[in-house]
C-alpha cells in the first residue's frame, strides 16, 4: 500500500491548487449556507438524489414545468425545502413579496441569467434603492392612461396577423377543414412588431418577413430554449455555484464561451446598439416638437426631468429596452415565469395560512429565516392551489374567475385577478397592463375570425418546457426545432 503522504509529496502543483480551491469552495458553502440551513431543519422536503447535485438536476431537467412543484406541494403542503426554501402558501407568498425585508438576490442562478439576458442595469435585476429608482422613472410609461395610445397598434398587428393566416388558407385551396399550424413564431413576430412600435416608435417588419430590418428579432428567437434547455450536469453545478461567487466575478460570467452565454451576449450587444441609436433619435426635434409618445420617449423625458443623482445611466436606460376569463385561466394554468426568487435581508418568521407537518411530527404555522436565506416562490403551485382556486384547481375552468365568494376569501397576492403570473407587491411586473392589453387585443381579433381545436395529429404532445427561468411550449420529440405551439385552425 502506498502511503498517502508519498502520493501528496509527488502530486503536481496543479493538483494541490485544485485541492485547495475545492476545500475553499466547500468552506465558503458551509460558512454561507450552513447556518441558514439550520433554520429550516424542521421543514420537510424531498430526499436528495445526490450529495453533489441535490435536486438541481431533476429540477432543471423536468419534462414539464411545475410537475415537481405539484408533487412536492401535494406531499409537504405550502412550504418545503430542497436546497432552498420553497413556498406556495398564499399567506407566506403575500408576506415575502409585500415585505421590504425580501429583495432580489443578485447571486442566484435566476438573477444572474436575468442580468445576462437583459443587462445588469435592467429593472428586473436591480434591487434595493436602485430598483426603487428604476421603478420611479419607468412608472409614467406604464400607467393606464399611457396604454390608451397603444390600442391602435395592438389592433393593427392583430389585423395583419389575421390577414396572413387567411391568405395561407386561400393559398391551400381548402378553408373548410382544420389545418394544424405552428402559431408560436407568427405570434412572436406580432408581439415583436407591437413592442418595437409602442416602445421605440420603430417599425420592425417582423410580420412582413423583412429580414433586413429584423436582425434583432432573429437573435431573440428561441434564445432561452437554445441557451437553457436541458443543461448538462456540469452546467447545473456551475450555475449553482454562482450563489457563492463575489459580485466582481459574476460580472464576467457572460464572457465565457459557453452555450448559456453566447446567445445572451449577442442579444444584449445588438439590443443596446439598437437602443442607443433610437435614444439619440429621440432628441431630434421635428417641426418644433419631439416625436410621438412611445414608451422610450416617455422614459427619456422622465429621465431628463429628474435630478442628476436620480437619473438612470445610459447603460441602465439601454437595459430597459431589451375574452377576459379565458385569458385569466390561461395565465393561471401556464405562467411563463414559473418561479419568483427572493432573498431575506432580515431575521423573520414567514406565516402560513395552512400549517404544514414538520420533521418532528408537529404542525408548523410559520417558518423562520435569517439574512441571506433564499426563498423560491412557486408561481405554478400557487396558481393551482385548491384553497385559492377551488377543488378543481388542476383543471381548465374559466368560470372560476366569476365566483365572487371565492374572491372575497383570498389572501391578496398578485397584481391581476390575484394570479401570481405577473408577480406582486412593490416589485411586481411593471408592464402587466401592457402585456394584458396586447393579449386581449390579439385574442379578440383571432376568435372573431377563426375556430380553434387541438392539433389534428393526435400523437402531437405539447409540453410546458423548462427553459431557464421561463416556460416555453415545445413539442415532445421535437426539441431541436425550438419553441412550437401547433394548433388546429380554420376560418369562420
Amino acid at each position: 500500500m502506498i502511503p498517502i503522504t508519498s502520493v501528496l509529496d509527488n502530486a503536481p502543483l496543479t493538483a494541490w491548487l485544485s485541492l485547495l480551491l475545492v476545500l475553499a469552495f466547500l468552506l465558503l458553502i458551509w460558512n454561507r449556507g450552513g447556518f441558514r440551513w439550520q433554520t429550516l431543519k424542521n421543514v420537510r422536503g424531498p430526499p436528495s438524489g445526490s450529495w453533489l447535485y441535490g435536486h438541481q438536476v431533476d429540477f432543471n431537467r423536468q419534462m414539464e414545468v411545475g410537475d415537481l412543484d405539484f408533487t412536492w406541494f401535494n406531499e409537504y403542503g405550502g412550504a418545503w425545502k430542497r436546497n432552498i426554501l420553497m413556498i406556495s402558501d398564499p399567506a407566506a407568498i403575500h408576506h415575502v413579496i409585500h415585505t421590504m425585508g425580501y429583495g432580489y438576490p443578485k447571486t442566484t442562478e435566476n438573477q444572474t441569467f436575468t442580468g445576462l439576458g437583459f443587462g445588469r442595469g435592467h429593472v428586473a435585476w436591480a434591487g434595493g434603492d436602485t430598483h426603487v429608482r428604476h421603478r420611479k422613472l419607468l412608472n409614467p410609461a406604464f400607467t393606464a392612461q399611457a396604454q390608451r395610445a397603444f390600442y391602435p397598434v395592438f389592433r393593427c398587428a392583430a389585423a395583419q396577423l389575421t390577414a396572413q393566416w387567411k391568405d395561407k388558407f386561400q393559398d391551400s385551396g381548402d378553408c373548410s377543414e382544420f389545418q394544424t399550424t405552428n402559431i408560436s413564431r407568427s405570434l412572436a413576430n406580432a408581439t415583436f412588431d407591437i413592442i418595437c412600435e409602442t416602445v421605440f416608435d420603430y417599425h420592425s417588419g417582423a410580420l412582413d418577413g423583412n429580414t433586413d430590418k429584423n436582425e434583432f428579432s432573429e437573435v431573440f428567437n428561441n434564445i432561452f430554449t437554445d441557451s437553457n434547455l436541458f443543461p448538462s450536469k456540469i452546467a447545473i453545478l456551475f450555475a449553482a455555484s454562482w450563489a457563492y461567487w463575489p459580485e466582481a466575478l459574476l460580472r464576467h460570467v457572460g464572457n465565457l464561451p459557453f452555450r448559456q452565454f453566447v446567445r445572451f451576449k449577442a442579444f444584449l450587444t445588438l439590443g443596446k446598439k439598437f437602443g442607443k441609436d433610437l435614444i439619440e433619435s429621440k432628441f431630434t426635434v421635428v417641426d418644433g416638437s419631439k416625436k410621438r409618445r412611445d414608451i422610450l420617449s416617455i422614459l427619456v423625458d422622465a429621465n431628463e426631468a429628474n435630478s442628476k443623482d436620480e437619473r438612470l445611466s445610459e447603460d441602465e436606460v439601454l437595459s430597459q429596452v431589451t375574452q377576459v376569463t379565458l385569458i385569466k385561466e390561461g395565465l393561471r394554468m401556464h405562467p411563463i415565469s414559473p418561479w419568483i426568487t427572493r432573498e431575506s435581508a432580515i431575521h423573520n418568521d414567514i406565516p402560513l395560512s395552512e400549517p404544514v407537518m414538520g420533521v418532528d411530527g408537529k404542525e408548523i404555522t410559520q417558518v423562520g429565516v435569517i439574512p441571506g436565506q433564499p426563498v423560491l416562490v412557486s408561481t405554478c403551485a400557487y396558481n393551482r392551489h385548491p384553497a385559492v382556486w377551488g377543488a378543481d384547481s388542476d383543471q381548465w375552468n374559466p368560470r372560476r374567475h366569476l365566483n365572487h365568494d371565492m374572491k372575497e376569501k383570498r389572501v391578496p397576492v398578485g397584481l391581476y385577478s390575484n394570479l401570481l403570473t405577473f408577480s406582486g407587491g412593490p416589485s411586481g411586473c411593471i408592464g402587466w397592463r401592457f402585456g394584458l392589453t396586447e393579449m386581449q387585443s390579439i385574442l379578440v381579433e383571432l376568435i372573431e375570425n377563426f375556430e380553434f381545436c387541438p392539433p389534428t395529429n393526435k400523437n402531437v404532445k405539447v409540453l410546458r418546457t423548462h427553459a431557464g427561468a421561463l416556460m416555453a411550449p415545445m413539442v415532445k420529440g421535437g426539441f431541436n426545432e425550438g419553441t412550437q405551439m401547433p394548433i388546429g385552425i380554420r376560418p369562420l
